[in-house]
C-alpha cells in the first residue's frame, strides 16, 4: 500500500519506556510514551532485548499463576492458517501480539516489505506480527485486511485489535495494531521508522475509519 502522508502532527515528544519484570502487561504499556522517529533509531536495539526478555515470560504476559516453559518461535512459524471472522487462540497470543509489535519499534518503513530485515509497510507490520504470534495468515493489504474479524467500536478497544485510517482518502487505507492506553504501533510512510501513536492525535483521530478484532479470548 502507498505511504501514510507525513505530517508533524503525527510527531511526539519523549520517550520515558522503563522495563520491569515487575510491570504487569497493562503497567508495561501505560509506562511508555509516544516517540519520535529520532528516540526510535535510539532505543530499537534495547527494545527488542527487552520485549524478548517478555516473550519468554509467556504466563507473566497471560497473567496465570502456574509455571509453563515458553513456546519456541517455530511454534507459530510455519503454522500459517487463514483468517476469516475473529478466531480464539487465547489470552496470551493477544499479549504475544502487542509485545511482537512492540518489539519492532525503529524498523524502518519499505514500501510493500513484510520482514524486519527489510522493513514493512503497514500492512506488511500487521501480517508479519500476526503470523509470528499467532499463526494467521492474513491478506497483504489493508483494505483486504479489514474485511476479516469482527467490527469493534472505539470504547471497546482492546489490546491485539486492528485500528484502520483513512490516509489517502480512502477508508481502511491504513493499518495499525492497538496496544492499549489509546496507541497504536505501525509503520507510517516512507522515510519513517515503525513508531508508536496515540489515537488522540488529531491527524490520527480525524482519518479513524474502524477497528477489527482478530483474536477472541
Amino acid at each position: 500500500m502507498a505511504g501514510v502522508a507525513d505530517s508533524s502532527a503525527t510527531a511526539l515528544e519523549g520517550d520515558d519506556m522503563t522495563f520491569s519484570r515487575a510491570l504487569t502487561v497493562s503497567q508495561f504499556f501505560t509506562s511508555l510514551s509516544p516517540m519520535t522517529d529520532a528516540d526510535d533509531r535510539m532505543a530499537f536495539t534495547g527494545r527488542r532485548a527487552a520485549a524478548a526478555t517478555l516473550l519468554g515470560l509467556p504466563l507473566w504476559l497471560a497473567g496465570c499463576a502456574g509455571p509453563q516453559p515458553a513456546r519456541p518461535r517455530s511454534a507459530t512459524a510455519g503454522r500459517s492458517r487463514p483468517v476469516g471472522n475473529a478466531v480464539r487462540v487465547g489470552e496470551a497470543a493477544g499479549a504475544e501480539v502487542v509485545v511482537r509489535a512492540m518489539a519492532l519499534i525503529g524498523v524502518p518503513y519499505h514500501w510493500g516489505g513484510d520482514d524486519p530485515d527489510d522493513g514493512f509497510d503497514c500492512s506488511g507490520l500487521v501480517t508479519h506480527v500476526f503470523r509470528e504470534a499467532t499463526g494467521l495468515k492474513l491478506p497483504r493489504t489493508s483494505r483486504l485486511i479489514s474485511e476479516h474479524g469482527r467490527q469493534i467500536g472505539r470504547g471497546g478497544l482492546r489490546e491485539a485489535d486492528l485500528v484502520f485510517f483513512n490516509t489517502n482518502r480512502r477508508t481502511w487505507s491504513h493499518v495499525g495494531i492497538y496496544v492499549g492506553g489509546n496507541r497504536f504501533v505501525h509503520a507510517p510512510s516512507t522515510g519513517s521508522l515503525v513508531r508508536l501513536d496515540s489515537l488522540d492525535q488529531r491527524y490520527w483521530r480525524d482519518r479513524y475509519s474502524g477497528a477489527r478484532r482478530l483474536i477472541e479470548v
